[in-house]
């Protein structure tokens, strides 16, 4: 915080960044100052462990020397108790108010672990997800550190004036001292992926503790910054100790998923799942009906276009488990009232439009739970993406094609217009014709000339070329600054599969960025929290041991989950071809959403004129509203970028 600031300066900055958090624990709060090192630690409470004033927060040791403020869950809690004890560190603290208390929940032995086995084994022991801060004011030392995958969030801000950390970047934009002025080497990153860097956000000056990584502070400055965990080391060792596919290996991971599962039915507050048609939430809720009391509550949402709507599956798998299920109908008209609200609720840019149907779920579940499991990481773990699978087939062999014959191919493509492309597909039978062809054969050229698999991934994924964009001349797909640093070192990790490189790069950053991003900014928006136990360190250590037949090969996807399933469910309710969470924004986008949408890229073309190429940004929403190219991604990538500016009043480079 500000140095030099007084007491009364410093309770009004936590509280002014408290109240931006409201609905991240609306349960309580508490503030803790250390006017002497011009410090506040704020907390705001949504009570799972423990809902009683035992277990509020910041909490302090008994001596007052130690101070915790803790975000998540620590599943195994328990255990620490019982290895405490018998290491002699005795149980008891202070609560934010300097009353002795004690707590059966995992704060306050989260707070005696880091005190007795300091945070880096506090952290490799934790079986959860987490953001927290330590206090040690003897050695005058903040510690801040985060969960494995960044379940949690946590940014921080520093500059002349001190350091400042929260769970959400506009809680810092609350602080005067804190700039407004855009990083633009992340903000490349956000138009090329759809979310922010890892470490970074799109503030200059306000970076992340990243997933897996403890930092050091001391007298307002960063001393260390390390990892203690690491995707790309697990996925490493995995590949080197590789389990044969048979039935010892499946009922490994059926145990180990178990595990995981009974894990997260930790609480003291109602508990349910979030359901849709797939293998991932399927598998997690029929593990939780075999380890609950059989009476799980189960949540589903669907929409009224049936090319979307996976409702009526949801429910049928629901009946067959025996689960209490209750699904709700997402319309156009409730998209558009979210909309104006997405600022609020994704904190900063999120180009996925999924947030809007998952946050109506969110909204939906939280009056009557204040937990959920869900399936997230299934896809990237066990390799659900038919991306995975093209990698482990046709396009796995041409990127093993010297480098001169893939470029000389995908130059010949480029010669023939996309129109023609999609012309030509349009002669074949309705049966055989291919749905975007243009799209298709276009990434299908990048990829031909990309060398190395972050390249690869950018022909597939990318959605605008920032240089292009700002009408200079294309990068090629090219990456830098935060990106790179973040993602290029994955690329030469041995003994992985290319399916495989492809699915650890998007475990370090776009599982982190975007995919839990958006559930955990969806429930924390209806006050509730999300659990995934398919990104149990138990389970990826094992993922990553597994055979990549077992995971995306041929035309199944997921195949060991599919044969776990198969044990408790007729595969006829859930082997089909995959279709994602997504809503019908195609259609909305010519509907309930055409005219707020459209306001939108007007103003952000305004905004950016004579400075971005907003010919390319009106062709692509001309694009999607003639039916010629599926462009939902792109534009949903500069909607989101523009609500937030417009929020914040930030001036985009």
């Amino acid at each position: 915080m500000p140095r030099g600031a007084d007491r009364e300066t410093l309770l009004r900055l936590g509280q002014r960044m408290l109240d931006t958090m409201a609905h991240r624990g609306p349960d309580g709060q508490g503030l803790w100052v250390d006017e002497k090192a011009g410090l506040v630690l704020a907390h705001r409470r949504l009570a799972i462990q423990d809902p009683s004033d035992a277990a509020a927060q910041p909490m302090a040791t008994a001596d007052g020397d130690q101070v915790l403020v803790f975000n998540g869950e620590v599943y195994n809690h328990a255990e620490w108790r019982g290895q405490l004890a018998r290491d002699g560190c005795g149980f008891g603290h202070r609560g934010a108010d300097g009353r002795p208390a004690r707590s059966p929940g995992d704060t306050e032995a989260l707070l005696h672990a880091l005190r007795h086995w300091g945070p880096d084994r506090s952290c490799r022991r934790t079986r959860g997800m987490f953001a927290w801060a330590w206090l040690e004011r003897s050695q005058g030392r903040l510690t801040l550190a985060r969960d494995r995958l960044g379940k949690k969030p946590l940014v921080v801000a520093e500059g002349p004036w001190g350091m400042a950390f929260a769970s959400q970047l506009s809680a810092l934009l609350t602080l005067p001292m804190v700039g407004r002025r855009l990083q633009p080497q992340a903000l490349d990153h956000y138009l090329r992926w759809g979310h922010a860097p890892v470490d970074h956000t799109l503030v200059a000056g306000v970076s992340r503790v990243g997933p897996g990584e403890v930092q050091v502070w001391e007298a307002a400055r960063r001393t260390a910054r390390r990892r203690y965990w690491q995707a790309e080391v697990v996925a490493t060792m995995g590949a080197r100790q590789r389990l044969a596919p048979g039935p010892e290996t499946t009922a490994r991971l059926e145990a180990v998923l178990a595990a995981a599962v009974r894990d997260r039915l930790i609480a003291d507050v109602p508990l349910g799942a979030f359901l849709s048609g797939g293998i991932d939430s399927a598998l997690v809720v029929a593990l939780m009906q075999e380890q609950g009391d059989g009476r799980t509550l189960t949540y589903s949402i669907g929409f009224d276009d049936p090319h979307c709507d996976e409702s009526p599956q949801a429910a049928a798998i629901a009946k067959a488990l025996g689960t209490r299920h209750t699904s709700w109908t997402a319309t156009g008209s409730q998209a558009r009232d979210l909309l104006s609200q997405l600022p609020q609720i994704t904190d900063e840019p999120l180009g996925d439009a999924s947030q809007l149907p998952t946050t109506l779920l969110a909204l939906q579940a939280s009056a009557s739970v204040k937990v959920a499991l869900t399936g997230d990481g299934g896809d990237e773990a066990f390799g659900g993406y038919p991306r995975y699978r093209q990698a482990m087939g046709l396009l796995g062999a041409v990127s093993r094609w010297p480098a001169p014959l893939r470029h000389l191919g995908g130059l010949a493509i480029s010669q023939v217009r996309p129109a023609r492309w999609q012309s030509m597909a349009d002669r074949l039978p309705v049966s055989m014709r291919p749905t975007l062809m243009a799209s298709k054969v276009d990434k299908l050229q990048r990829w031909l000339q990309a060398d190395g698999p972050l390249q690869r991934r950018l022909a597939l994924m990318q959605r605008w070329d920032p240089a292009g964009l700002r009408g200079g001349r294309s990068e090629g797909g090219a990456a830098s600054g935060p990106e790179a640093d973040a993602l290029c070192g994955v690329e030469c990790d041995a003994g992985l599969h290319e399916s495989e490189r492809m699915q650890l790069q998007e475990m370090c950053d776009t599982l982190s960025a975007d995919l839990l991003a958006k559930m955990d900014r969806a429930t924390m928006w209806a006050s509730m929290e999300a659990r995934s136990p398919l990104l149990d360190d138990r389970v990826l250590a094992l993922a990553w041991r597994l055979d990549p037949r077992l995971k995306a090969e041929g035309p199944r996807s997921k195949e060991i989950l599919r044969q776990l399933l198969a044990r408790r469910l007729d595969p006829a309710l859930f082997d089909r071809p995959k279709r994602g969470f997504s809503a019908p924004l195609t259609r909305w986008l010519g509907g309930e959403l055409k005219e707020p949408v459209d306001e939108l890229l007007h103003s952000l073309c305004r905004h950016t004129h004579g400075r971005w190429s907003t010919g390319a940004i009106t062709a692509a929403w001309a694009a999607q509203q003639s039916g010629r190219s599926h462009e939902v991604d792109r534009l949903w990538t500069l909607v989101a970028l523009e609500g937030w500016r417009r929020r914040w009043g930030l001036e985009l480079p």
